[in-house]
This record gives C-alpha cells, sequence and structure tokens, in this order.
C-alpha cells in the first residue's frame, strides 16, 4: 500500500462495522515505511463480535471519531458500508 501521505492523509484507520450496523474504531496502521512488513494486531475494549466487515479509510488525523468517507480498502460485499 502506499504511504498514507501519498493520498493526502496522515494515517490509515480499521473500521469494524458489527450485524446491527454500529461502526468501531479498530486501531490504525504504521504511517511508516513499516506499513508494509509490520504485524498488526487489534484489540478493542468490550468488542467481542464474531461478525464484522473490516474496512480502512484514509484520515487526515487520529484519532478518529468516525470514517471521513474516504474508504480505502473494502470488501466486495460491503453493503452494510454506508
Amino acid at each position: 500500500m502506499p504511504l498514507p501521505s501519498s493520498v493526502g492523509a496522515a494515517v490509515y484507520v480499521l473500521w469494524g462495522v458489527v450485524p446491527d450496523g454500529r461502526i468501531v474504531y479498530m486501531g490504525s496502521l504504521p504511517p511508516t515505511e513499516d506499513l508494509n512488513r509490520a504485524e498488526v494486531y487489534v484489540r478493542v475494549a468490550g468488542f467481542d463480535a464474531d461478525d464484522y466487515t473490516l474496512f480502512v479509510t484514509a484520515e487526515r488525523a487520529r484519532p478518529a471519531a468516525s470514517p471521513e468517507g474516504r474508504r480505502l480498502l473494502k470488501p466486495k460485499d460491503s453493503a452494510s458500508i454506508k
């Protein structure tokens, strides 16, 4: 993936969408060259859903309260992501 700065962002943010439609901040990816080499693990307090959709946005700042709408990566079947 290109560095966030190459798409006008400061950071890539991971979001989870649970079946009831709630969007949950799950963490961010390294904004450096480590982006394509790092293994990323996230733990989200109070998030225990086994069924969720993961997507990534390019954000201008971290932490991001909600997705800005600039989707970077999302699943093909992403009808639940608005």
